[in-house]
């Protein structure tokens, strides 16, 4: 019934203005979902996708900034809403470099706080060496069909990674990305591959469509 009543507002009104309109609602709905969710949160064993955009994992806490999939929706430039120690493995994809330097220096150390001992964090983002690299040994990696279009140049694909439409705010190569784990505490920190992970709820769970660009790091409290 209220999806045959938004349909016909829809109609009448236009998605615009029933979106502007109803966007109270969700938000309303989201924070009763996430209050919930985190009310009946067991002390331990949690698994936390971080970002889970339009992809959330069955049997995982997905937490994201936006409401729609997100069990708890959340701003990770604000501190993690989980109890120290209580989570086993966190999963992040392509999240990071949309956090300025140092709100991803504390979302590290956040992870840090809430992993249980010997909890793994992996997180995978845009190889800024594997983009630069490519540009000066002017290799196919830039102009591969895979960035969706043929027509643009490689400095255009450049511009991409590193600024996203003012949507990438810091990228990274292994090594700085090793490094901002270390400074946040993890007692071991390794560059993994794609599909293969220290914990085994994360291996095969990463996105296909961005293997050809990302790397992987997982950090080990």
């Amino acid at each position: 019934m209220i999806n045959e009543i938004k349909r016909y507002a829809v109609l009448i009104f236009g998605r615009p203005i029933i979106t502007k309109l109803s966007l109270p609602f969700y938000k309303f709905k989201a924070k009763i979902r996430t209050q919930r969710v985190l009310n009946t949160l067991s002390n331990t064993g949690v698994l936390l996708q971080i970002g889970c955009g339009y992809r959330p994992f069955s049997n995982w806490i997905n937490l994201d900034i936006v409401h729609g999939y997100a069990d708890v929706v959340w701003d990770v430039r604000k501190s993690l809403p989980f109890k120290n120690n209580s989570i086993e493995a966190i999963f992040c994809e392509h999240v990071i470099e949309h956090l300025t330097k140092n709100d991803a220096a504390k979302l590290l150390s956040e992870c840090l706080r809430v992993l249980q001992i010997g909890g793994v964090a992996r997180f995978s983002t845009p190889d800024a060496e594997k983009y630069i690299l490519s540009y000066a040994a002017k290799d196919d990696f830039l102009t591969a069909t895979t960035f969706g279009r043929k027509d643009v140049l490689r400095m255009d694909i450049i511009n991409k990674v590193m600024r996203e439409n003012g949507a990438h705010q810091w990228v990274y190569d292994s090594e700085s990305l090793t490094y901002a784990f270390s400074k946040a505490g993890f007692r071991i920190v390794n560059k993994a591959e794609f599909g293969v992970s220290a914990h085994v709820m994360m291996c095969n769970i990463d996105s296909v469509d961005r293997s050809f660009e990302s790397m992987y790091i997982e950090g080990i409290k």
